[in-house]
């Protein structure tokens, strides 16, 4: 199985299609099967390379218990190995949820590796560090079973999933992140094409998004109405990101 190392924390990632690269990082306590069930590999596999990647504390991927491990600049950094590690010099980032604040992150700590971003689900500010460390404590007590039962009804395979995580290792996750700075002014800084979207229903995260994203005219703002935070990295948003891809590497997806 393919792995890249940041800091000896092994990142595991899959590769699918040709083209472009893009690479894809999911939200918390998801993992890669969930792109597929989302149906979004299928819709972009068959234009673009596309590099799945597990952040460290889930998945297959290495689960330090150590907050300090967690840090925003070295989960870009798990990024930036993972595309060393597959010979990519600059892709398009794709982040959902978390995965969307790890792509605001890396606006700002290696803007260079990328040719363009799509944020979905995630606003360039964490939500407040009491929330976060609230949310780590409730792993901590009731762990896994807890946390899922906590979301309600739900697909059973992505329960079986969801159960599988280390609890430990992403409260770690939750505190770790828990003091990152905003990246707004990363946002207003940008010089290649961001796409972000949100559910319509998804406060504040929604406006918020909406309003970091309207400062600068490379970024663009979509409005999904009708979802809220969980799946809306769906089927719902495929035309948007394949107009969106085609503007960044031209009709015939070929890499500039």
């Amino acid at each position: 199985m393919p792995y890249a190392t940041n800091d000896g924390v092994r990142i595991y990632y899959e590769r699918e299609g040709d083209g472009p690269p893009i690479v894809l990082h999911h939200g918390f306590s998801l993992s890669i099967a969930d792109w597929r069930e989302w149906g979004i590999v299928d819709a972009l596999r068959g234009e673009y390379e596309l590099v799945l990647m597990d952040p460290r504390g889930h998945g297959a991927s290495d689960k330090p218990h150590d907050p300090a491990t967690y840090a925003m600049a070295t989960r870009v950094a798990d990024v930036v190995a993972v595309m060393d590690g597959a010979g990519i010099e600059r892709a398009t980032f794709f982040g959902y949820s978390m995965g969307g604040h790890v792509g605001y992150a890396a606006a700002e700590y290696a803007p260079s590796r990328f040719r363009a971003f799509i944020i979905g689900g995630a606003q360039p500010s964490l939500p407040a560090v009491e929330h976060l460390i609230r949310g780590a404590e409730a792993l901590r007590r009731g762990g896994m079973a807890g946390y899922v039962e906590a979301l309600g009804p739900i697909p059973v395979e992505m329960r079986r999933r969801l159960l599988a995580n280390d609890a430990e290792a992403l409260a770690a996750s939750r505190i770790g992140t828990s003091r990152a700075p905003s990246y707004e002014d990363a946002v207003a800084r940008l010089r290649v094409p961001m796409l972000v979207f949100a559910g319509e229903n998804d406060q504040p995260i929604h406006d918020q998004a909406q309003r970091a994203a309207s400062g600068n005219p490379h970024v663009r703002f979509v409005s999904l109405p009708g979802f809220g935070h969980v799946n809306v990295a769906s089927a719902a948003v495929v035309p948007h990101l394949r107009t969106f891809l085609a503007e960044v590497y031209g009709p015939a997806s070929t890499p500039a």
